[in-house]
């Protein structure tokens, strides 16, 4: 008898363990988003240093990889990178191939096809760009009408601009083919981001002290175009954003940012 009373009483005490065991496993984070085993595939440009760029080893390289990896990493979620030419990478995102794309601005052709998250991941001025010793001077917007202005194809620009028929517009295959086409004199003005623009001025031994900075267009926001397509696309708009939030809240954007820069800015 006592046999049986103390066999059901193991019974019992192993039975609340277990169930124990259970709700405590039901309340815990799993075990594949702690392990980061969530992941999601993101197009990343391959020719826009310092932000990304595919170096010559093959690696991707760039702010941008490393801030957009450090603010999932904190929602459970591992970035996977596929790189690509900046046109392809929009498309590939747009028609659900790909979750999102970097880095991206938001215009009015733009809008609508992708999901935006509202913290935009940095800020990088626009800046006009002219051949020193030209005497060319444009110091806003305005001051480009009647002049031959050159972008990069496939970038985003102000639509008021590329738009407006007073300027004349001509399209480069890329940044580096933009400034050298003003360096030869067959454009007035060329429209750069600043940053990119001195950091392959800096690298181009042909280039230094011969394009300066004149003027700026804007400051402009660039953000994740997140696929309105893609299966993970309405849970990535809203991940990367509260990431994004976590790391300014903790400072950690901030130290991100000054160590990626100068790292990648010699």
């Amino acid at each position: 008898m006592k046999r049986t009373l103390r066999f059901l009483q193991g019974m019992v005490c192993r039975t609340l363990v277990l169930a124990g065991l259970a709700a405590a496993a039901a309340m815990a984070p799993s075990a594949s988003v702690a392990a980061g085993a969530r992941s999601v595939t993101i197009g990343a440009e391959d020719d826009w240093p310092p932000y990304s760029f595919r170096h010559t080893d093959g690696s991707l390289q760039g702010i941008t990889p490393r801030l957009v990896q450090a603010a999932l990493k904190l929602r459970g979620i591992e970035a996977r990178y596929e790189v690509l030419p900046f046109s392809r990478c929009m498309r590939d995102a747009m028609v659900g191939r790909l979750a999102a794309c970097f880095n991206a601005t938001i215009t009015a052709e733009n809008k609508a096809p992708y999901q935006w998250h509202p913290t935009p991941l940095f800020v990088e001025e626009l800046g006009i760009f002219a051949r020193k010793g030209a005497g060319a001077r444009a110091a806003s917007a305005q001051d480009l009408e009647g002049q031959i202005v050159g972008i990069t194809r496939g970038y985003t620009y102000p639509s008021e601009m590329v738009k407006n028929p007073r300027i004349r517009i001509v399209e480069a295959a890329s940044d580096l083919q933009l400034m050298k086409l003003l360096q030869a004199g067959r454009l007035q003005f060329a429209l750069l981001n600043t940053l990119p623009a001195s950091w392959r001025i800096q690298q181009e031994a042909s280039l230094k002290g011969q394009i300066e900075r004149v003027g700026a267009v804007s400051q402009d926001g660039f953000w994740l175009a997140v696929s309105r397509k893609h299966p993970q696309g309405n849970e990535l708009v809203r991940e990367i954003e509260a990431g994004l939030q976590q790391l300014k809240a903790s400072g950690e954007y901030d130290r991100l940012m000054q160590k990626a820069r100068q790292e990648l800015i010699r």
